[in-house]
């Protein structure tokens, strides 16, 4: 894990990265640990295609256990460089960019619980995930899972 300040030192951004995995099977799957009951406030969620994405249909979604952090966008097929990201409105679809750019996440949003990724379908490919943060929680531990 890296730190990156902006601003006064009491705006600590941290990154968390989490390196390429195989998706999850037809489940959900942490790709972030975050100490039960501490917040964190999530500034920028996105990941990276970095294996090719078997071609089928294959909704997939952010999620903390209980909520998701947005609908569900079908990966099928994607190509490695392709990003994904979130706009923090929980009821937007996950954004999906075969360009190789993407958007910053545009609203923060706090958690206190594992950030998991779903997939419907059993499909080969990997993808990579950064995770800028702030704590609000000062014990609270954030790691890829």
């Amino acid at each position: 894990m890296e730190t990156i300040t902006y601003g006064p030192s009491e705006s600590r951004v941290q990154r968390v990265t989490r390196a390429a995995a195989n998706l999850p099977q037809s489940t959900s799957g942490a790709i972030f640990t975050v100490t039960s009951g501490k917040r964190i406030l999530v500034l920028n969620l996105y990941g990276i295609v970095t294996t090719n994405i078997q071609a089928q249909a294959n909704a997939t979604r952010l999620l903390i256990p209980g909520m998701y952090l947005c609908t569900a966008g079908d990966i099928n097929g994607n190509g490695a460089g392709t990003m994904y990201t979130l706009t923090g409105t929980l009821t937007d679809a996950l954004v999906i960019a075969a360009s190789g750019a993407v958007k910053s996440q545009v609203a923060p949003f706090i958690v206190s619980n594992n950030i998991l990724l779903e997939c419907a379908a059993s499909s080969t490919g990997q993808t990579s995930w950064i995770m800028d943060y702030i704590l609000i929680d000062a014990d609270a531990v954030v790691a890829a899972a």
